[in-house]
């Protein structure tokens, strides 16, 4: 105790992340299963290592994540980084690094798919297999879209802060937000983090992965978040959604 009746201190204090992560994690935050040989714990480039992470996740979790994504490509549920599976050694993966730009939107842009040979984004590779309506802020109207508009909404009510070319009335550039009939369609995945989905994302991989052990190996897998997997030119939705992108495309470079 010190001259002033206070305990005297033996050192500085840890910080508080340094004492949560000083608790060892014991099991995966998705599908609650303890880590082991047969479960080990996914290593991932994108964040804290599992050393220090106080949220971890296991191997296989991962793995559905990314099957599951558009291309084969999901997101990190820290940092929503894009992750796939790497091609070199089983059971890791790799931020995905291919950044060009993609031919439907011209924008640069994590790269998950072709067109003809040409890069595409997981944003249009999204929107063309799974085109939602959307409210004009301006004229009310409807519009299907081809292009996962709801990213930019903060939440399914309020209008999103980026713009896409109105058809129905306005022939201008507008903001927009999705229908609310069309809101559950948004693959929880895909869901911006602000809209409180996440419980839901988890809770479609812990039910694949309770299927998997009652199994004995792996289920079928989860519903894709990018529509049924097929090429999207098998689908009349392809084709419609390539339409409304070329006519958005034309549009713009009229103006």
């Amino acid at each position: 105790m010190s001259a002033n009746g206070e305990h005297a201190s033996s050192g500085p204090a840890s910080p508080p992340d340094q004492q949560m992560a000083a608790t060892p994690v014991t099991e995966c935050a998705v599908c609650w299963g303890e880590f082991s040989d047969e479960s080990p714990v996914a290593v991932l480039p994108c964040h804290t290592s599992p050393a220090g992470a106080t949220m971890q996740y296991c191997v296989r979790c991962i793995e559905i994540i990314c099957e599951t994504g558009p291309g084969g490509v999901g997101r990190c549920p820290t940092c929503r980084s894009f992750l796939k599976k790497s091609a070199e050694q089983a059971g890791t993966f790799e931020v995905t690094g291919r950044l060009e730009t993609c031919v439907i939107c011209n924008q640069p842009r994590p790269i998950v798919g072709e067109l003809n040979g040409r890069p595409l984004c997981d944003s249009c590779q999204l929107g063309m297999r799974l085109p939602l309506r959307y409210e004009c802020q301006r004229c009310g109207r409807a519009q299907r879209i081809p292009h996962p508009m709801y990213r930019y909404q903060a939440t399914p009510e309020t209008f999103g802060n980026n713009s896409w070319a109105c058809h129905a009335r306005c022939e201008d550039f507008t903001f927009w937000r999705i229908l609310p009939e069309d809101v559950a369609l948004v693959p929880d995945a895909e869901a911006p983090e602000s809209w409180g989905r996440r419980d839901e994302w988890f809770t479609r991989i812990r039910e694949q992965r309770q299927a998997e052990r009652a199994a004995g190996g792996r289920a079928a897998p989860a519903a894709r978040a990018d529509g049924e997997p097929r090429r999207w030119i098998d689908s009349w939705q392809g084709v419609f959604s390539l339409l409304l992108l070329v006519g958005t495309m034309l549009f713009a470079q009229s103006r």
